[in-house]
């Protein structure tokens, strides 16, 4: 194909073989390139132009067909995508502290050193007066079942800090 020959003078020339009717600046591009005659006919150079555009057409369809018909053949062998699994909304509880927030977890995000801030107070506030530290450990290891060990020191440390608080207002 001649290479001073453009897609839209391709198109153009296909589209007056088809009879479509050609804007005249267009007619007059494809006269003077020497594709057609004055009275519209096809050139031979016309004619090649037309036989080489429409053969590349052709061509480039048949390679799109068997591009998809692979992909069909490559679709068919393969697996089928296995559905992905839903996940069933979570069980929210009420949290552990006492303050009504709503979590996954026994307690909401930073709450669980408030409850042991809560029960180490109140548990030193409830102590009697000759109650030692393991008393205290007992009473407050009891109150946070199910908490992490960590929690539970942290709320012994807390209950025997405030328990040495309230001994030094009270004397």
């Amino acid at each position: 194909m001649n290479a001073n020959i453009t897609d839209q003078i391709q198109a153009d020339l296909t589209d007056h073989a088809e009879g479509t009717k050609l804007h005249h600046t267009k007619t007059k591009r494809l006269a003077k390139l020497g594709l057609i005659e004055a009275d519209g006919t096809l050139t031979v150079t016309g004619q090649q132009v037309l036989r080489e555009t429409l053969d590349a057409d052709q061509a480039e369809a048949d390679a799109q067909t068997e591009i998809e018909d692979m992909a069909a053949d490559e679709l068919a062998d393969a697996k089928p995508v296995k559905a992905k699994r839903t996940r069933k909304p979570a069980d929210l509880n009420a949290c552990h502290c006492g303050c009504g927030a709503t979590t996954r977890s026994l307690f909401a995000q930073g709450h669980d050193a408030r409850y042991a801030g809560i029960v180490g107070r109140r548990v030193a506030e409830t102590a009697p007066i000759t109650a030692d530290t393991p008393w205290l450990d007992a009473e407050v290891s009891r109150h946070m079942v199910g908490c992490s060990d960590a929690l539970i020191r942290k709320a012994i440390r807390v209950a025997v800090n405030h328990r040495t608080k309230l001994a030094k207002r009270a004397s």
